[in-house]
């Protein structure tokens, strides 16, 4: 993945580039190294990809729990 990817991505789930770094235990330096790379670790890259994922299914889960909550309410009236 290269940095604007990253970047990009990082933003999506509503994080700043620092954030998402101290999420993962690593220093500024890190993600400074990235920059002048133009590359990001395949494993960061892989992290960021699978918390992407995660987000993109949170509203599906809790249309999910609503429903089931006024399926449940429906049900003890």
């Amino acid at each position: 993945m290269d940095y604007q990817e990253f970047s990009q991505k990082v933003k999506s789930l509503g994080m700043k580039r620092t954030e998402f770094v101290r999420y993962l235990g690593m220093s500024k330096n890190a993600y400074t190294k990235w920059s002048m790379d133009n590359k990001v670790p395949h494993l960061v890259a892989l992290h960021l990809d699978l918390l992407c994922k995660a987000a993109n299914l949170l509203p599906d889960l809790s249309q999910f729990k609503a429903k089931m909550s006024a399926e449940n309410d429906q049900a003890t009236d």
